[in-house]
């Protein structure tokens, strides 16, 4: 290996690192930084019970309000269903007990 290779690799390397070193330090604090928490958040939290289809909860078409937590509860089980009146059974995935979801 001559002399003059070492120094192009030398002078590379060194360029490289230089490079990584300021892309670190550029994007390590986006990168790092967590997102926030909706316990971390000072939002208005408001509660909806759902009703089963074709029904829905009491709601605005468009709201006024600024930015909120809205918190649903939906409960995922499996359960046999009669799908006609001849008294056709299947086992269904329902959601609050009902098809379709709410």
């Amino acid at each position: 290996m001559t002399s003059s290779n070492v120094g192009y690799r030398t002078k590379y390397y060194s360029k490289f690192i230089g490079l990584a070193a300021v892309l670190t330090a550029v994007c390590a604090p986006a990168v790092l930084q967590r997102p926030a928490a909706a316990q971390d958040l000072d939002l208005q939290r408001r509660k909806i019970d759902l009703v089963a289809p074709p029904y829905v909860h009491p709601h605005d078409q468009a709201t006024t309000d600024g930015p909120k937590i809205v918190e649903f509860r939906i409960v995922v089980m499996e359960k046999e269903m009669v799908v006609d009146d001849m008294g056709t059974k299947l086992q269904a995935m329902t959601f609050n007990g009902s098809i379709p979801a709410p």
